[in-house]
């Protein structure tokens, strides 16, 4: 029965996350469209995605390898298991305010340099430094004997 619920899970959540990326490609396409001058997504714009870029995939699942090894070992169970379902759906969350982003920054005409800086600290910035240090402040420190 395991199984069963496995196949349903991996169905659901391909075919769920694969439309999000597929209407998240049809508005980053309108901001950068991959054919100069065709705004509009067809097979020619996909095939030509893959012809260049396939190679950021395998980055991608180097920057992401920790919870792709979540994923298939089985999520952290020390939070219950929250990042398992959590951690795809940031990253869905930061694609969406990225296209606002975007957006705005179409409007402003910002350079491709700024575009480049803030997609790159989006993304590379250690963010999981921040939560490691604001979970320090909030976790009591046991008491200490001071003798000076």
């Amino acid at each position: 029965m395991a199984s069963v619920g496995g196949a349903f899970m991996l169905a659901f959540f391909t075919f769920h996350f694969g439309m999000f990326h597929f209407v998240h490609s049809v508005f980053v396409n309108v901001f950068f469209p991959v054919i100069p001058g065709q705004r509009d997504p067809n097979a020619a714009m996909y095939r030509a995605v893959f012809a260049s870029y396939w190679p950021w995939v395998i980055v991608a699942a180097l920057a992401e390898r920790r919870q792709l090894r979540n994923s298939w070992i089985g999520a952290d169970v020390s939070n219950g298991g929250k990042d398992l379902i959590a951690g795809p759906y940031k990253n869905v969350m930061r694609m969406h305010l990225l296209i606002f982003f975007f957006a705005g920054a179409t409007v402003a005409h910002l350079d491709s340099f700024s575009i480049y800086a803030v997609v790159f600290f989006v993304y590379f910035f250690p963010w999981r430094m921040l939560r490691h240090s604001v979970d320090s402040e909030r976790t009591p420190q046991p008491a200490t004997l001071d003798l000076d």
